[in-house]
């Protein structure tokens, strides 16, 4: 028995495991518990589970990246934006959340509303199924890259 029958699977670029049935990633600690209530209960974990986790190389964790990337597949690709500040590049579904929050924490002596950009992202951990009161979002193209 493997993760396929489940609707999970792992992106081979990013090494993320995607649960394409819950559309969320599934971070690596989580994913025994996840299959555990969200699949079916303990027959549905396969006995090898971290052999095949280790034959993909998913790492334990996973961290946002800080520029743009290609999208994890299988998961939606939905409007949002993204700090443009160099070398910076989260994003958020939020645009005031991304303002206030990320502003005040990362950037505190910039403006940092000045620096938003409407983006294209991707919530990769976000379902309370998933992990609770966690976002990991990636930046998957700025509108502007679109018309050039």
């Amino acid at each position: 028995m493997g993760l396929q029958s489940l609707q999970i699977g792992i992106d081979p670029w990013h090494h993320c495991i995607v649960c394409e049935g819950c559309q969320c990633g599934i971070p690596h600690p989580s994913l025994h518990n996840h299959i555990m209530q969200s699949h079916g209960g303990p027959s549905k974990v396969p006995p090898n589970l971290q052999s095949i986790l280790d034959e993909h190389q998913v790492p334990v964790e996973i961290h946002p990246p800080t520029s743009k990337v290609i999208p994890v597949s299988s998961l939606p690709i939905i409007p949002g934006f993204m700090c443009s500040v160099p070398g910076c590049g989260t994003a958020s579904v939020v645009e005031a959340s991304l303002a206030q929050t990320h502003g005040q924490v990362v950037h505190q002596d910039i403006p940092v509303q000045d620096h938003i950009v409407p983006s294209l992202v991707q919530v990769i951990f976000a379902s309370q199924l998933c992990i609770p009161q966690s976002q990991h979002r990636l930046c998957i193209s700025s509108r502007q890259d679109q018309r050039a």
